[in-house]
Parts: C-alpha cells; structure tokens; sequence
C-alpha cells in the first residue's frame, strides 16, 4: 500500500499529521484550561465572596451581641439603634449567603446557620419589649447560648469554605499536573511518530535513489545489465521506468559496438599479421638489401605493426569476454620461468629508455596449476604499461613470493579462499605513479589510468581489464597503488596450488 505512494504525497501525509497533532493539542489545552477557569470562576464568583460575607455576618452578629448586653445595662437608644443597624446588615448579608450554589455539606451548614442566626434575631427582638421589673437575666442567658451557637456554627461554615477553597486549588492543581503529564506524553508520543515518519519518508527517497545511483555507477563501469523494478510510487516509478529505457538502450547500442568492433577487429587482424610479416621479410633483407634509413622506417613501421596487432588482439579478447566463450588451459608451470621469460622478452622495449629490469625471488616456489598464455598475456600487459610509463634510466623491479614474504602500502580485504596462503608477484616501476582519484577506475574497460600524461593515447584501454579478468579466473586478485618512495605497483596474488601434494619439485636455484 505504501510504495505506491510519491514523494510528495509523503511530503503531505507528514504535514497532515503535524497538523492534526497540533490541532489535538490546541482542542486538549481548551478543555483543560476550561476546567480551570470553570473553578477560578467557582471561587472567585462564589467561595471568596462567601468567605468576605461570612466574615462581615460575623462582625455584624457580634456587634448585635455586644450592642444588647449594652442597651440592657444602660437603656441608651443609641445603642438600640446599633443592635437594629447590624441586625439588618446581617438578614441583608444572610440573604446574599442564600444565593451561593453550595455543595451538599456547606449547603447543609448553610440551612443550620440561617435558622440559628434567624432564632438569634427573634430573640433580639422580644428583648427589646422587655420593660423594667422583667427577668432580663434569663434572655441574657439564652441570648449568650444562641450567639455562641451561632459563632460555633458560623466557624464550621467558614470552615467548609477554606476546605472547599482548598480542594479547588488541589482540583486545579491536579488537572494542571494531568495536562503537564499529559501533553508531554502526547508530545513524546507525537514526536517518536514524527522521527518514525521521517524516517520513512528518508528511507523511502534514501532506498529508491540509491538504488538508482547503483545502477548508474554500473553503467558507468560498463555494466548494462542492471535493472530497477518494484518501485511503484509516481515520482521513483517513473525515474526507474526512464533509467531501464536508457539501459536498454545502451544495452543495444553497446551490442552493436561490441559486434562492430569483433567483426572489424578480427577482419584486420589478417592483414596485419600479412603486413608484419611482409615486414619482417624486409628487415631480414631476404627480398634485398636495406640501407640504413630504410631499415629505420622498416623497423618503426613493424613497431607500429606490432602495437595494432596488440590493441586488435585486445579488442577481441573484450568480444570474447563478452560472449563467454573464453577457456582456460591449466597446467603444471613455474611461475619465476615464465615471469623470467616475459621480462627478457620485454628488454629490448625496455632497453631503447635505458630502464632496467631485475627480478626478485622471495622464496622458492613449488610448480603451480595456471594458464601460461593467459597469465603471460597479463605479465606482458602489466610490463609494457611499466616500460611505457617510466621515465628514461629509470628502474622496474619484479617481485614473486609466497604469503610470507608479501608486503605492500595497501592491502584490500581478501578473498576467504586467498586468506590463508597464497602465492604473489608485484611490478613496481620508478614512474610518476597514478593520480589517486583514477586507482579505483584503472581496472574498468576503456579506462587509461596515465590518461593525464602526454601519450596516455597509445593503447586501448582494455589491458588491465583484460588482466583483471584472467587473474579473476585465476581465483585471485589484482590491485594497484602509488609507492611512498615514488612510482606505481601492480600486485597479483593467486591461491597456491602445488602440481601434487607430496610431489612437489622447487625451482633451480639460479635466476
């Protein structure tokens, strides 16, 4: 369900959801801060304002009382009018305790204090009729009962008013705590979801474009055969719909050169092998003597003749690679010998820059299991680069070994069937070296990796593909890498594999 959704409907569904988190949050806030002001209303419009007016009826009441103990004893009208004046503000007081909505137990109180207040009151009253020769002593008595009743009443109802204050404030204070709990939950919760999105989403583009970019690299590498499929989101489908119509394309475009380039290789091969030939002839004199220019151009053209035959020769290694039709033909050899031979067959190049060539053996090799075209192919290829890139009076050294006497600035990761034991060899030249940026790309087809040097144009750029392919089918590993002290080496190790176990014959001692 997902992958058919684009990018930008990722984009959208990711800020619908910050949104709608926020949205939730807003509506949450409200509520609670509804709830809140529902009980600051609660008590400001109602247990403040009680709490003033029980305060007030208490003065009120108490002024009544002290106002009557005083008139009894002096019979002074003034005092009389204070009793009657407090007496009123306390109904006027009562009446506005009567409005408050109260809980049930205030409310109770509420009703006990009304009725005792009001008791009081009367009482106030009859004893104003009271005239002298009266027993103003027992109305002094009950008088003093109903005002403490009424003090003690009124202390329990202003009581259940802190109280009720108090649980208002907990009230308030737990719903706030709740809401802090709360949102950071949801803010937790609303952020693991969002870093969970992201995290799609990332993935997703992240997932899809890699995909693409490694199908492109090896399309740069030469490699057409690569395919994207299963993308079925708008924007990745249509990318991965567009690169298999590219790879297609070069697919065929890449049949065809590679058709061209066998067919027209392997129809100038047999002209070039006459014109060697023919020239060959010519420079043994057997068709005639040769004066000394001639002899020159002879020579440089047979040189020329040689380098074409070499890149032909190349290209249709390439073609054959291609096809899959290239065999092997292992066989018992000594790999000193043949790297001996291909070092004194490379001297004469070597000899007209005045560069030596020395060959080191390490340690003595048993005869070992391997092609001798193919690996003299790669020697050859590996020598001529050497010669070609090093400068005149320079050096080029060979090294062949086992595992124990190899050494080198960089190791790449081995293979499990070369991590035990192998055998090597290495060609190191005192040369300018490879730019580094061009040592991972040397062994891809048509890539020169002196291509910065004046005549990097002289070869195919094919060889150290080809190389690479045969030591792969070596089971083993080729790689280069520029020397602290100056210069390139090629290293080659292989799996040692003796003739015979048992029956192993080392090398003569002399190189």
């Amino acid at each position: 369900m997902f992958d058919r959704i684009s990018i930008s409907q990722k984009i959208l569904l990711a800020f619908a959801f910050v949104l709608i988190c926020l949205l939730a949050v807003n509506i949450y806030s409200l509520l609670e801060i509804r709830k809140i002001s529902t009980i600051v209303n609660q008590l400001t419009a109602v247990q403040f304002n009680l709490w003033d007016d029980c305060q007030r009826l208490e003065q009120a009441t108490d002024n009544a009382y002290k106002g009557m103990r005083k008139y009894l004893l002096l019979k002074k009208a003034t005092y009389a009018e204070l009793v009657n004046d407090n007496l009123e503000e306390a109904k006027s007081i009562m009446a506005t305790v009567l409005q408050y909505p109260l809980a049930a137990n205030q409310n109770l109180l509420r009703v006990q204090l009304i009725k005792q207040l009001s008791a009081f009151h009367t009482l106030l009253q009859e004893m104003f009729s009271l005239h002298e020769g009266s027993n103003a002593g027992s109305y002094i008595e009950k008088m003093k009962q109903h005002y403490e009743q009424c003090q003690e009443t009124l202390a329990k109802f202003q009581l259940s008013g802190y109280r009720e204050i108090n649980r208002s404030f907990n009230k308030t204070r737990n719903i706030t705590n709740r809401y802090e709990h709360d949102l950071i939950i949801f803010s937790a919760l609303t952020c693991l979801a969002l870093l969970i999105m992201f995290l799609w989403i990332n993935y997703s583009i992240r997932h899809s474009l890699g995909t693409i970019i490694s199908g492109m690299k090896k399309i740069t590498q030469g490699d057409f055969t690569s395919r994207i499929h299963g993308f079925r989101d708008q924007e990745i489908g249509r990318l991965a719909m567009y690169y298999n119509i590219m790879a297609n394309r070069l697919t065929e475009f890449d049949e065809v050169k590679a058709s061209f380039i066998a067919n027209l290789s392997h129809e100038i091969k047999t002209p070039l092998t006459s014109m060697r030939e023919s020239l060959s002839l010519l420079l043994e004199k057997i068709v005639g003597p040769l004066n000394e220019k001639q002899t020159l151009l002879v020579k440089i053209n047979l040189d020329e003749t040689d380098r074409i035959i070499k890149i032909v020769s190349d290209l249709l290694d390439i073609s054959r690679i291609r096809a899959g039709v290239i065999s092997y033909n292992f066989a018992p050899g000594n790999l000193t010998d043949l790297l001996r031979s291909r070092m004194l067959a490379a001297e004469p190049l070597a000899a007209r820059k005045n560069i030596s060539l020395s060959l080191v053996r390490e340690s003595l090799l048993p005869p070992q299991e391997f092609d001798a075209l193919r690996l003299g192919q790669v020697i050859d290829n590996l020598l001529s680069n050497a010669i070609k890139f090093t400068p005149e009076g320079g050096t080029i050294e060979i090294k062949v070994g086992r595992k124990n006497d190899f050494t080198a600035d960089h190791i790449p990761v081995l293979p499990d069937n070369l991590a035990d034991n192998f055998i090597f060899f290495s060609i190191a030249d005192s040369g300018a070296g490879i730019p580094e940026a061009l040592l991972d790309q040397i062994f891809d087809r048509f890539q020169q990796g002196y291509q910065w040097m004046p005549d990097h144009g002289q070869g195919s750029g094919v060889g150290l593909s080809i190389a690479k392919f045969f030591i792969e089918g070596h089971h083993g590993l080729i790689w280069a890498h520029n020397r602290s002290a100056g210069g390139c080496v090629f290293h080659v190790i292989m799996p040692e594999k003796p003739e015979a176990a048992g029956n192993e014959r080392p090398e003569a001692e002399n190189d």
